[in-house]
């Protein structure tokens, strides 16, 4: 028997200073030409929030079932405001030049952001090769949605926070559109894919190579560069290889995988877990380090997150014995101030045989073509505001993964390969508000990957 183990770990803290730029009220209020349709008002706002280069905020479910006239006309942001919350409870309040909230005229509750699009970003790493990502900014085209819940503030006015939003790849002050192409999925994106997990959603996108998967089978692909040992699954963005692609959790380096430590398994992530992700299609080695040539996929996990969501699957092979068995239970809660979330998801697939398949029915038997798999994943966060200005936060999961290939030599001798892998990691951190427009972070996280693989041989072949 060769037994052969990995331990691999992430120690990092970091510091960043966000700094935002401030558009001036004459540029804010210049004529802009207008061709709007009748349409949902959540898509006119974000119409008129891009036309006009102006961050316009709102509550989803506040503008949810209104309709906004069609528009053709010369206006300013103002006026064109006016124009479509005419005759609705809506009403728009100026924040700065750059920053307008919509919200219900009897509510007293104003919004402040937590940031803009244009922002300078300086990151100081302990442990990596670059900056952990540009953060919370609102999206690029001006627009920021909250559903976060309501704060008081020092001014003495009840304020409420638009949602955060992480910005991957850019940290150029005043820099409204990134020059590298970025393609966002959606929780939405992932359901409607129909594909279970994580990982094989990712062998989806073209942006991605699908050569090394969770379905390569060491035994085959050995000494090759598609080997896979641990039958994990790495983001491997135009096949550069998985050491060329950063993969980040919520702008964070994780502890890679695997004997060769160039693995970040996204497989061993809770699907039900994933707000979104974001996938940075160009080199971003300015940025991240050297190990961002490919690009870079930040997946962000929900927050902000109210009730509880279950989901349950069951599929099996039309010719064989192999079926799949997966069941995922989150919860989540929010309060005056923060909120936390659970996700917890497990897999089980049973393996296929070489036999039930023609093209490898006359293999060596045992051989699997699919390796028998089970994982458990648990994640879990919870942020908290503390007081006007600062904010504490905290992530931490849990995941581990045992596979069973089975291989014959024909004429020789058949191997039973277990390979078990554990992640774990946290990151806490907190936020402070020096003034409206200045925001400092300090993060600490610590990540641990632990790969364990045996070999068993029957017979035991003699020594070379």
């Amino acid at each position: 028997m060769l037994e052969t183990k990995g331990r691999l770990r992430r120690l990092s803290i970091a510091l960043q200073f966000v700094a935002l730029s401030w558009c001036s009220e004459a540029s804010a209020q210049a004529l802009v030409h207008f061709d709007l349709p009748a349409q949902p008002m959540a898509t006119t706002l974000k119409a008129i929030g891009a036309a006009t280069n102006t961050d316009i905020g709102f509550k989803a479910d506040e503008v949810a079932g209104i309709n906004a006239p069609a528009m053709k006309a010369d206006l300013t942001v103002d006026g064109a405001l006016t124009r479509v919350l005419a005759g609705t409870r809506l009403k728009a309040r100026h924040l700065d030049g750059h920053t307008i909230v919509i919200a219900l005229q009897e509510s007293s509750a104003v919004s402040r952001t937590e940031g803009k699009a244009s922002l300078a970003n300086a990151s100081a790493i302990v442990g990596t090769e670059g900056q952990a990502g540009a953060r919370e900014t609102a999206t690029a085209q001006g627009v920021a949605q909250s559903n976060s819940p309501d704060e008081s503030v020092s001014s003495g006015e009840h304020k409420k926070y638009l949602d955060e939003i992480v910005v991957t790849g850019s940290n150029i002050r005043g820099a409204t559109d990134s020059a590298s192409p970025l393609k966002t999925y959606s929780a939405e994106d992932i359901q409607r894919s129909g594909q279970p997990t994580l990982a094989a959603f990712m062998q989806t996108l073209p942006q991605n190579f699908g050569g090394t998967s969770e379905f390569t089978i060491a035994g085959v692909a050995s000494n090759s560069a598609t080997d896979n040992s641990i039958s994990g699954n790495a983001a491997d963005l135009h096949g550069l290889g998985n050491d060329a692609t950063v993969t980040l959790i919520n702008g964070h380096r994780i502890a890679p995988s695997g004997s060769d430590g160039n693995v970040v398994d996204i497989s061993m992530i809770p699907i039900n877990a994933v707000e979104r992700i974001e996938v940075l299609t160009d080199g971003a080695s300015a940025i991240y380090g050297s190990d961002a040539v490919g690009g870079v996929v930040n997946i962000i996990l929900k927050k902000n997150f109210e009730g509880a969501e279950t989901s349950a699957r069951y599929g099996a092979v039309s010719q064989g014995s192999s079926h799949d068995t997966q069941f995922g239970q989150t919860f989540g809660s929010t309060w005056g101030g923060g909120s936390g979330l659970v996700s917890y998801e497990f897999y089980d697939r049973t393996p296929l045989s070489a036999a039930n398949r023609s093209y490898s029915s006359s293999t060596g038997l045992p051989f699997t073509l699919l390796p028998e798999q089970v994982r458990q994943s648990v994640f879990v966060t919870a942020n908290q505001l503390i007081s006007p200005r600062l904010a504490v936060f905290a992530d931490g999961e849990f995941s581990r993964r045992s596979t069973y290939i089975d291989a014959t030599v024909p004429g020789s001798y058949s191997e039973h390969v277990p390979s078990h892998v554990t992640v774990y990691g946290a990151t806490v951190g907190g936020k402070y508000s020096l003034s409206d427009s200045t925001e400092a972070t300090l993060s600490a996280g610590y990540t641990s990957s632990e790969s364990h693989q045996d070999l068993y041989q029957d017979p035991v072949p003699p020594a070379l």
